[in-house]
This record gives C-alpha cells, sequence and structure tokens, in this order.
C-alpha cells in the first residue's frame, strides 16, 4: 500500500504477520448522546467510470453548496476515504473490536466496503487511506481524555504494532489505495497531508467510510464540508457504537452538511 505522509511518500506499508490471539482489555465506549435520550428512528449495476477532464482548481471553494448535480460527479473528481481500517477496531482479539465489533456485523461495514473497492480499482477514482497511529509512549496525547484517554490506557493503534496496521483485507490493494500518515486525532485532515493529497489530485467530491461513525467519520466529513468539499457518506460502510449512534447520525446528522447514500446507490451514479 502506497504510504503518504505530510513530507511525501515513504514506501509500502509492513507486511501483515499474523500472531495468536492475545487477551487485551476492551472497553465499551458507550458515551451517552446528548441528554442520556435514544434519538434513533427506528443491486443496481454501477455506470463505468468515465476520465472526464477535471476542472482546474487550486482550492476547494468554501462557499460551495452541499447541493449539487449527482450527473456532474465524475470519478477523476471524486475520492473515498478510508477511516480506522485497522485490527485494533476489526480483529476479534483488537483492543476497541467489543466498542464496535457488533455494529460492524449489523452493517456488514467490511463486505460493503470491499465491494465498492473491488469495482473502484480500474476506474480513476482516488482511494486514500487515514490510520490513526501513536507512538510507544503516547507523546501525542499529553493530556488525553475521553476516547483518547482510553485509547492511551489499552494501548491502542500504536506505530509498529499488530493492532495498529492496516487490516490485511485492505492492504491486499496495495500501492491502488494511498495511505496518508500522520492522523492522531479524530479529523483526518489534522496534522496529515490529506488537504495536499486531494488538492494535488484536484479532487471536488469526498466520499467517507470507516468508524467510528460518530467520532472520525463524523469530525472528518464536517472538516470536509468547511473546506468546500461535496461529502458523501456511504450508510452501509460505516459503523458506530449502537445502532441508534448510526441511525442517528446516518438520519439527522450527516444531511445536515452532506449526501447520505448507499453503496450501490453511490456506483450507479458515478460517471
Amino acid at each position: 500500500m502506497e504510504a503518504h505522509d505530510k513530507n511525501g511518500y515513504e514506501g509500502a506499508h509492513p507486511h501483515f504477520e499474523a500472531q495468536g490471539a492475545t487477551t487485551r482489555s476492551r472497553v465499551a465506549l458507550d458515551f451517552p448522546l446528548p441528554g442520556g435520550r435514544d434519538p434513533a428512528a427506528s443491486a443496481p449495476q454501477s455506470n463505468s467510470a468515465i476520465a472526464h477532464p477535471p476542472t482546474t482548481r487550486k482550492w476547494a471553494d468554501p462557499s460551495h453548496s452541499a447541493t449539487r448535480d449527482w450527473q456532474d460527479m465524475n470519478a477523476k473528481e471524486t475520492a473515498l476515504i478510508l477511516i480506522g481500517f485497522q485490527n485494533d477496531y476489526f480483529a476479534p482479539d483488537g483492543a476497541l473490536h467489543a466498542a464496535v465489533g457488533e455494529e460492524m456485523e449489523a452493517t456488514q461495514i467490511l463486505p460493503h466496503t470491499l465491494d465498492v473497492l473491488n469495482r473502484l480499482k480500474d476506474t480513476p477514482v482516488t482511494l486514500i487511506h487515514t490510520p490513526i497511529l501513536f507512538s510507544a509512549d503516547y507523546s501525542e496525547l499529553p493530556n488525553p481524555a475521553g476516547l483518547m484517554g482510553q485509547i492511551r490506557d489499552l494501548g491502542a493503534f500504536r506505530r509498529g504494532t499488530r493492532g495498529g496496521e492496516t487490516i490485511p483485507e485492505i492492504r491486499q490493494f496495495g500501492n491502488r489505495i494511498v495511505t496518508v500518515d500522520g492522523k492522531t486525532g479524530f479529523n483526518a485532515f489534522g496534522g496529515t497531508s490529506l488537504a495536499q493529497v486531494l488538492e494535488e489530485r484536484q479532487i471536488k467530491n469526498v466520499v467517507i467510510l470507516g468508524v467510528v461513525t460518530s467520532i472520525c467519520v463524523d469530525s472528518t466529513g464536517r472538516a470536509a464540508s468547511e473546506y468546500g468539499y461535496n461529502v458523501t457518506f456511504l450508510s452501509d460502510c460505516h459503523a458506530g457504537r449502537s445502532r441508534a449512534e448510526h441511525e442517528f447520525y446516518s438520519k439527522s446528522i450527516f444531511p445536515l452538511y452532506a449526501d447520505v447514500k448507499e453503496s450501490d446507490e453511490f456506483l450507479a451514479e458515478l460517471r
């Protein structure tokens, strides 16, 4: 997998080495939604991606509206951003698997994501993964609170560990997926070269997949919207800590600044 950080490309992602399951502490991360309430309300064929010439632009227009004609969404101007596809979330013995594992199974996030990637790998769509990684001493988190404190306490997402590695199902795509390194917070733009990569490729449309719905997925989507990108969430390709959280964000939060589609609908509309 092609690796990219804010200083440039650093080479291939390290090869996955399977290790035996170990007993690890797990955390529910079940922070209540505002007010302690449960806010939840209760295959078309894809078109071939036609490589239209991209619109030349130096930077996304911050005043650009989220409402647009989807006929204008072409492959060359579209980037998929993958968030959190790492062993500490997806492996059964992952430090944070207990927090999201049930919901990942319910949404079938991994099979749906792999289907999207397989159908786009031979198109001009830009594919990006933004793993969160910390040094062994978590020096990036001097005074962590909430989830970040729990990540440090559990030893999750440490660079050079199996838990921090990108899952093998994603790494099988090799250099077709650009890895943007440097993420140590919720927002994939913060401290990384993601904005630079999107600018260099003249991207207009950002499509977000991954975990956790209410945290890194939402934070990255809001940042992309504020930078002026057209943002889309694939509802069957992200997962939260509960069905209530997933439904609440997909139906009540994301539509405030983005589009929410299932993956087949998005693929059918891509040109």
